[in-house]
């Protein structure tokens, strides 16, 4: 989703202790990628982990790199623009974990202990034994890397607006600037870290505030009473959208999100293989979890408007920055704007990482470069 311009009123979002937060949380991650830096010594601890850690920690990261700006910005704003219908994201998208662990997981990760293999590319060299293939999947990832990581800069610059009361450019270069931090200096092993301890709060947040929501809107049946007067399909199993559009969230967010690299490449970080069979529950009810606040915040902040509680908001996407500042305590309100951060954060870094790697490395051995990227691994 592309997200517009910013349209609200950010004075109350400079509240000292909602910027304290998010402020603390930025200096956190960054002396995390400090740290990291340390522990980061070959090209396997850059792109891999050195293939350090447990299942909680790559599950949480694969989950929490997936859900990304799109969970705490424009999820919320499909569901105050088309209801209930968006419903099926949330069911839907879970699935594409137990999609990509178990099709994918255990084979590739038993082929990295065979082969030297760090990267998408290298595991389809070693699947077809070509370096046009590896060519090709390396450019074919790095296009959506190039793609991707424009919306996540665009959702970086959305929240931090909101949050510090900047301008679209200094927001974009505080969130770039930590992103930098963290990513050059310690490779995935920040980038792990950091994405276990979003995931964490990007879960404990959602359930909070889809209470929350559900509370300050009168209940569930007065929310649905408020919904309805947009018109009743808002309320339908569809929402305001066709069928088709409904059913083809299955198709992209199962299909589509089981083959994105970011979550391909954490199952070769794993430490040990026989743990495998559990990282695809821990992610798909994480990120169900996650996906509660989407829904409560995208219809309650709908349901207010309908009952002329709240001025109808020019941008959909301002859904989830309004529904927190507006609605929710100070301190709750903190916190999962950091998640928010948090989560845009995680995909900003697993792609950055990716997209580093096809062109320092993929590319040039699927030319005839290998002695040379050898040399600097």
């Amino acid at each position: 989703m592309i997200f517009d311009v910013l349209q609200v009123d950010t004075t109350q979002a400079l509240n000292p202790l909602i910027v304290g937060i998010v402020v603390v949380y930025l200096v956190v991650i960054a002396g995390i990628g400090v740290w990291a830096a340390r522990e980061t010594e070959t090209t396997a601890d850059f792109l891999i982990t050195g293939k350090r850690f447990g299942i909680w920690a790559v599950a949480f990261a694969a989950f929490a790199s997936v859900m990304s700006g799109f969970g705490f910005i424009g999820g919320p704003g499909l569901f105050y623009n088309g209801g209930y219908g968006f419903l099926w994201i949330a069911i839907a998208a879970p699935l594409a974990f137990p999609v990509s662990w178990f099709v994918l997981g255990k084979n590739m990760r038993l082929l990295s202990e065979v082969r030297e293999i760090f990267t998408i590319p290298d595991a389809a060299y070693a699947r077809y034994e070509s370096d046009a293939v590896r060519l090709i999947v390396a450019l074919s990832v790095l296009l959506g890397v190039i793609s991707y990581l424009g919306v996540q800069f665009l959702a970086i610059a959305f929240i931090l607006q909101t949050v510090l009361g900047v301008s679209e450019v200094v927001a974009l270069l505080i969130g770039l600037t930590v992103i930098g931090i963290y990513t050059v200096g310690g490779g995935m092993v920040a980038g792990i870290i950091t994405d276990f301890l979003q995931g964490g709060i990007m879960v404990a947040g959602s359930i909070i505030v889809f209470v929350l929501a559900f509370d300050v809107a009168g209940g569930f049946t007065q929310m649905n009473q408020n919904l309805a007067q947009a018109g009743p399909e808002f309320v339908g199993a569809f929402g305001a959208s066709p069928v088709l559009l409904g059913l083809s969230w299955y198709f992209l967010f199962v299909v589509g999100n089981s083959g994105q690299p970011h979550m391909a490449h954490k199952l070769y970080m794993i430490r040990d293989t026989k743990l495998l069979k559990w990282g695809a529950p821990i992610a798909a009810l994480s990120y169900f979890a996650a996906s509660l606040m989407m829904l409560s915040v995208g219809i309650g902040m709908r349901a207010f408007v309908e009952a002329g509680q709240f001025a109808a908001l020019d941008n959909p996407d301002n859904a989830a920055p309004v529904f927190l500042i507006e609605f929710t305590p100070v301190v709750i309100a903190g916190i999962v704007l950091a998640a928010a951060v948090g989560a845009v954060m995680s995909t900003s870094d697993a792609f950055i990482n990716i997209g580093a790697a096809n062109l320092a490395r993929d590319i040039p051995m699927s030319l005839g470069y290998e002695y040379a990227v050898t040399k600097l691994s």
